[in-house]
Formats: C-alpha cells, sequence, structure tokens
C-alpha cells in the first residue's frame, strides 16, 4: 500500500520519536488486543483501519514480506519503533510468544516443576505439545471433585 505524504506525515506524528533503541510508544487509539489501529481513507474513498506497528514499518522499511508477520522483540504491543520489529512467520512468532510468558493468566510462575505439556482439543482439531499451569490444573480439578461431590 502507498500512503500520500498527508497520511505519512499523520503516522509518523502519532508516536513518540524516543531514541532509536527505545520503544516508540503508539499515543492514538488500540484495538482490543493493545496493538495501535491507525485509520485512514484510501483513493477511492473508502475508510481503512491498519495495525499502527505494520504501517509504520511499512513506511521507513519498507512492504512487510508476503506471508510474513511482525514480531515485536522489546514485547511492548503499542511499540511502532521498527528497530523492535522482526518480519518472522506465523508459527515462529506464536512460539516466541508462547515462550515469553513467565507466569499463567492466574498469575502462577512458570518453573519447570509447575510447567505441564500435553494435547488440547479444541473444535476438534488436536495441538500437540501446550503448556500449561499444573497449579491451575489441580485447582480445577479440585473444583471438578467438588462439584461432582455436590451433585
Amino acid at each position: 500500500m502507498d500512503f500520500t505524504k498527508g497520511q505519512t506525515d499523520r503516522l509518523l506524528a502519532s508516536f513518540d520519536h524516543g531514541s532509536p533503541d527505545e520503544c516508540w510508544t503508539w499515543e492514538r487509539s488500540f484495538d482490543r488486543g493493545g496493538y495501535g489501529k491507525f485509520r485512514l481513507t484510501d483513493d477511492l474513498g473508502v475508510r481503512r483501519t491498519l495495525i499502527a506497528h505494520r504501517a509504520v514499518y511499512h513506511v521507513i522499511v519498507g512492504p512487510i514480506p508476503d506471508g510474513m508477520h511482525l514480531d515485536h522483540l522489546c514485547r511492548n504491543r503499542a511499540c511502532v519503533n521498527p528497530r523492535h520489529l522482526q518480519p518472522v512467520t506465523l508459527e515462529e512468532n506464536t512460539r516466541r510468544g508462547v515462550e515469553a510468558r513467565t507466569h499463567c493468566g492466574k498469575g502462577h510462575e512458570f518453573t519447570p516443576e509447575n510447567t505441564g505439556y500435553g494435547t488440547r482439543t479444541t473444535r476438534g482439531k488436536k495441538y500437540p505439545n501446550v503448556r500449561y499451569c499444573k497449579a491451575c490444573a489441580k485447582a480445577a480439578q479440585l473444583r471438578h471433585q467438588e462439584r461432582k461431590r455436590a451433585a
């Protein structure tokens, strides 16, 4: 996608340009996942919403290779600094994101003693080697047993 000079100027004015090594934090709206959103109207008058870090990367570095996703090396979804973004496959981006998580959603640390791996089935599709928190699994098992006893 090509940006007009006005669109490029507006895009580049939408974040704090820190030093090249710092995160450049997006200062406009965000989607539910915490990624910046950039709205524009194309040549045909159609309004579009772009993911901010992808738009900034495109303007400063160039097009993102087909089939590639941008991995935030800094793990900060609000960052649009191209030095913190690396084109990778979806699988690699997902793997890195999972490995970067040090705690489960309930706050338990993923230690060797508290981390299990198993197969998860979602909508009929099996996903092998899914990491899970043993403390949360144990608590869920106890809740299930308690409900069975109460019934």
